[in-house]
Parts: C-alpha cells; sequence; structure tokens
C-alpha cells in the first residue's frame, strides 16, 4: 500500500484524507450512540438487579399423584428381641430429684418349686 500511495499525485492524497476523516466522524459518533446505549442499559440493570443473598423465584414443578401400588416395600417390623427401658434420675431442666425409680431390673426373674422329702 505504500507504494500505491507514493505514486498518488497531492490531490488525490488529500482527498483520500478526507474521506477516511470523515469516516473517523462517523465512527466515533457511533461509538458514542452505543457507550449511550450501554450506559441506559447498566443503569436500569441496576434498578432490576437484586442483592446477592437474594435467590431468584423458580417457578414450582406441577406434583403428580403417587402411584398406587398392591403392596408396600417398607420392611416389615419384627418383634424385638431384648427391651430396655430408661428413665433420669434427676430432671435434666429443673434439677428435681425423681422419688419413684422406674427403671426396670435387668436379671431376669425365676420361679422355683421347692419340695421337701422326708426319709
Amino acid at each position: 500500500m505504500a507504494s500505491d500511495l507514493s505514486t498518488l499525485s497531492k490531490g488525490e492524497l488529500i482527498k483520500i484524507i478526507y474521506q477516511q476523516s470523515s469516516e473517523i466522524d462517523i465512527l466515533r459518533q457511533t461509538i458514542i450512540e452505543l457507550q449511550e446505549k450501554m450506559q441506559q442499559k447498566d443503569s436500569d440493570d441496576d434498578a432490576k438487579r437484586l442483592p446477592s443473598f437474594v435467590k431468584l423465584n423458580v417457578k414450582k414443578k406441577k406434583k403428580s399423584e403417587r402411584k398406587i401400588r398392591n403392596h408396600g416395600f417398607a420392611r416389615k417390623l419384627e418383634s424385638p428381641t431384648k427391651r430396655i427401658f430408661h428413665s433420669y434420675d434427676v430432671c435434666p431442666n429443673c434439677h428435681v430429684v425423681y422419688w419413684v425409680n422406674p427403671q426396670l431390673p435387668t436379671a431376669d426373674k425365676s420361679l422355683i418349686f421347692q419340695r421337701l422329702i422326708m426319709r
């Protein structure tokens, strides 16, 4: 391109300079308009923008009805092999000592029949 410019006359070079300056003016005007649009958009977003701790509203999905089955999939309850009863000796809230201790003894009781045989 430098070789092309060197062959041109002074009048042609001045004509190119005026064309470029008019294009530069048009581009500057376009840049100014775009910057104004961006500022308006930013100012609109500030009004609509929520704080970082606020979650956006999400539309709730429609709940479908549960499928009716002939049998359940829950584990069957078994009878316990051992029962242990616990109780407090002192109330944890007011620290009052309970008069009756409802704990059951842990040892098994057995009933023994005794007979005395004379010889």
